[in-house]
C-alpha cells in the first residue's frame, strides 16, 4: 500500500491532448512556408533581396524581408510562428505605454482585415512606425516602417499583406500558457 501512495503522489498531471497530436516540426518547412507571403512588392515598396526563411531562433520560427522605396525609406517585414508570445504580450495589451519603458514610443489598439493590431509609434513626432498583428491562432506579422511619411503607415503596408494565406500555413503552435489554479 506504502508503494501505491508514494507513485501515485509522485504523479503529474498528464501532457495536453496537442501534445500526445503534435509530430515533430520542421522549423525550416515552416519558415518556407511563410517566404510566398513575402511579396516582392508592397505598395511603393519593392524588396532589396529574397525573403529570408530564418527557421529558428530560439522557438520562434520566422521569415523576413526588407524593402525600400524611390526615396531610400525603409520597410522590414517579419512574419513568425511558434512561441510568438512575446509579441502576444504586446498584442494582448490595451497599454498606451509599456511598463517601465522610458522611451516615448505610444501603442494603440486597431484592426486590420479583420485582425488585432498594435500601432507603435514616437511621440510627438513619429520617426517609425510598428505594427503587430494577430494573424490566426499561430502567426504575427511584424511591420516596421522608417522614416515615416504618415502617422500610421505600417498599417497601410500591413493591410498589403495576405492574412489568410498566412493563416492557412497553419504555422506552429506556441506553448499553452500555465493554468491558474
Amino acid at each position: 500500500m506504502g508503494f501505491v501512495l508514494a507513485v501515485s503522489g509522485c504523479h503529474r498531471s498528464p501532457p495536453t491532448r496537442a501534445a500526445f497530436d503534435a509530430g515533430p516540426v520542421d522549423p525550416a518547412a515552416e519558415a518556407a512556408k511563410l517566404v510566398p507571403f513575402l511579396p516582392s512588392r508592397l505598395g511603393a515598396f519593392a524588396a532589396t533581396g529574397p525573403a529570408m526563411p530564418v527557421g529558428m531562433l530560439g522557438s520562434v520560427i520566422e521569415a523576413r524581408r526588407a524593402y525600400t522605396d524611390a526615396s531610400g525609406r525603409k520597410v522590414d517585414v517579419r512574419l513568425a510562428t511558434g512561441d510568438v508570445s512575446a509579441d502576444l504580450g504586446t498584442l494582448d495589451s490595451d497599454d498606451e505605454h509599456a511598463f517601465g519603458s522610458d522611451t516615448p514610443t505610444y501603442w494603440r489598439t486597431t484592426t486590420i482585415g479583420g485582425h488585432r493590431t498594435r500601432i507603435g509609434e514616437e511621440r510627438p513626432t513619429p520617426r517609425t512606425s510598428t505594427c503587430l498583428v494577430r494573424v490566426g491562432p499561430n502567426h504575427v506579422a511584424d511591420v516596421r516602417v522608417a522614416p515615416v511619411s504618415t502617422v500610421g503607415e505600417c498599417a497601410k503596408v500591413a493591410s498589403l499583406l495576405d492574412f489568410a494565406g498566412i493563416a492557412a500555413t497553419g504555422g506552429v503552435p506556441g506553448p499553452t500558457a500555465p493554468s491558474r489554479r
